[in-house]
């Protein structure tokens, strides 16, 4: 095996383990820190690392980064990149966050490792060419079928008060994030025609407008908001809290996006979205290590939460699949040039014209 091989496995790994334990450190940190809040700390910190990206962008390409701040600063795309932002990074990092009040962080890995299921269902209805397909509709049903399992703690179980409609919330909540996430990446593939480095500052920095605007007005500001008036809370963070948000903002949103944005122009979309498949293991896995999760849970919600994420990763291998088999032209395969695509999260590939 070949040294770049190597290299891309390695990679590949690393990418699903910075996102699948993303919901580890969002538990830590909202033990903590209001959802919100922890939203925000997340986007700013992700914004310091992606201006370094976008600098280094300007650096190695002079000739066409004008360009592209050209078609950032057009008031048509400021406003599509607001709403890829509300439904990329503010809706879904802050129903994580408020879902993981509720919910442990390993079936919360499992629900948001369905998002490229969603996002084919999605697609279905908005994209002409992004039909369901058979194997499409198999990996749809292996997913759902996932999704129920882990789900029936919220069903028949209970949380730590008692509260069986809570863990219902939470739940609802995490399953809005992969919703959430499967509209931003049609719309990205629909309408935005953006460098990735560019499109993915520009959403980002409008994320943390938004979610700052919000955290400012809901957790310190209206009633009965335990954080009134109190910014001085932030003295009193334990450090792991501080830990949780700069993972999250560093590791899951700046060198995440780096490594993904690097090999999706040597392996392939097809391979990429298969780091998917391996959120649930390290979200599973590390919550119930780390965080005790499965501790006084019946073998019954164990089992169906391993069996769930399982599904859900059958679901993702073929979906996988079907793009594999639908690859592009020969013409297209040929491109390797990061500036000629435009790729969303879900790892769609379009030409950037």
């Amino acid at each position: 095996m070949k040294k770049e091989q190597i290299l891309y496995i390695f990679l590949f790994f690393l990418s699903s383990a910075i996102w699948g334990s993303a919901f580890l450190f969002m538990k830590i940190a909202v033990d903590e820190i209001p959802p919100l809040t922890a939203t925000s700390l997340r986007l700013l910190s992700g914004i310091c690392g992606l201006s370094l990206t976008v600098l280094g962008f300007f650096i190695g390409n002079r000739e066409t980064f004008p360009s592209e701040f050209k078609k950032l600063l057009n008031i048509h795309t400021i406003l599509k990149l607001f709403f890829l932002g509300c439904v990329n990074n503010v809706i879904p990092v802050a129903c994580v966050a408020y879902g993981e009040d509720y919910t442990n962080s390993g079936i919360a890995s499992v629900i948001v490792a369905s998002t490229p299921i969603v996002t084919a269902l999605v697609a279905h209805f908005v994209l002409a060419d992004e039909r369901l397909t058979l194997l499409k509709s198999v990996g749809f049903l292996f997913g759902l079928s996932g999704l129920i399992l882990v789900s029936l703690q919220g069903i028949l179980g209970k949380d730590a008060h008692g509260s069986t409609l809570l863990i219902i919330v939470g739940h609802v909540l995490t399953i809005i994030t992969a919703v959430s996430y499967g509209i931003g990446a049609v719309f990205v593939r629909k309408y935005i025609k953006l460098h990735p480095v560019v499109a993915a500052f520009g959403q980002v920095f409008c994320a943390a407008v938004v979610s700052v605007v919000l955290s400012l007005a809901f957790d310190y500001t209206m009633p009965p908001s335990p954080y009134k008036h109190q910014f001085a809370f932030f003295r009193d963070l334990k450090y792991q809290a501080w830990i949780g948000v700069l993972y999250q903002g560093i590791g899951s949103t700046w060198i995440g996006f780096l490594i993904y944005y690097f090999l999706i122009t040597r392996i392939g979309a097809s391979r990429m979205m298969l780091a998917w498949m391996l959120f649930p293991l390290f979200g599973v896995f590390e919550g119930a290590i780390f965080l005790r999760e499965w501790a006084g849970t019946s073998l019954f919600f164990k089992l169906s939460e391993v069996a769930g994420a399982l599904l859900v990763m059958c679901g993702l291998i073929f979906i996988a699949r079907d793009k594999e088999k639908s690859t592009k032209t020969p013409e297209d395969k040929r491109l390797t040039k990061p500036l000629l695509f435009v790729v969303d999260i879900n790892g769609e590939e379009k030409r950037a014209i």
